[in-house]
């Protein structure tokens, strides 16, 4: 499950709520979405959203499949918008808010527990019918 989970080749999507430096453009986003080389490393998005534009800072919401390190900093960084703050949301099916505090364990349950067991097998049956098993 963790592997399904982290790796990129799975598809799985991570969201984050960013608030970052100054008024990002639509542009910009083109830029991210479409990818940037960084350190050698190819970074992109899967998706942003405006959440909300002030003069000093911006709050966009984003989804990213990679998860490379610090890939949404470096990406923000490219197009001139520092990250002021960074929360991840949900990490696939699993949203961050069944854990209230940093480091807190939580039993999965219920229909979160469903939709990653569904997520697993839906993974593990790509990869026998591509025989990567």
């Amino acid at each position: 499950m963790i592997n399904i989970l982290t790796s990129a080749k799975h598809g799985v999507e991570k969201v984050y709520l960013a608030k970052i430096k100054g008024k990002i453009t639509d542009e910009e986003i083109g830029i991210i979405k479409h990818g940037i080389i960084d350190s050698d490393e190819f970074l992109k998005c899967e998706d942003v959203k405006i959440l909300e534009v002030d003069k000093n800072f911006s709050k966009v919401k984003i989804t990213m499949i990679k998860g490379k390190k610090h890939e949404v900093k470096r990406l923000m960084k490219f197009i001139g918008h520092p990250v002021i703050e960074l929360t991840r949301l949900s990490h696939g099916p699993v949203d961050i808010s069944i854990v209230p505090k940093e480091n807190d364990l939580v039993k999965i349950t219920g229909e979160m527990l469903n939709q990653l067991i569904l997520l697993k097998n839906q993974r593990q049956k790509n990869l026998e019918a591509s025989g990567n098993e």
